[in-house]
């Protein structure tokens, strides 16, 4: 739909959630500045764990060796 020469994008959240599921962290804080939309969007928990898991996986957060520790 365009009006006014704003472009309104008709799509559910879930499908722009999986969208943006795949930006990178500077471009979803980039479209979070869009609209009320897709800054709600883009704060979901769903985004940020898996962005959290790609930067922080689990086998580096526990990957230490255990002997260091005792000593």
């Amino acid at each position: 739909i365009i009006e006014d020469n704003n472009i309104q994008i008709m799509l559910s959240d879930e499908i722009f959630l999986y969208i943006f599921s795949y930006l990178s962290l500077k471009d979803l804080a980039n479209i979070a500045l869009v609209s009320k939309q897709f800054y709600r969007i883009s704060i979901d928990d769903a985004i940020w764990k898996k962005l959290f898991n790609l930067h922080f996986p689990i086998s580096r957060l526990y990957s230490f060796n255990l002997k260091e520790i005792e000593n």
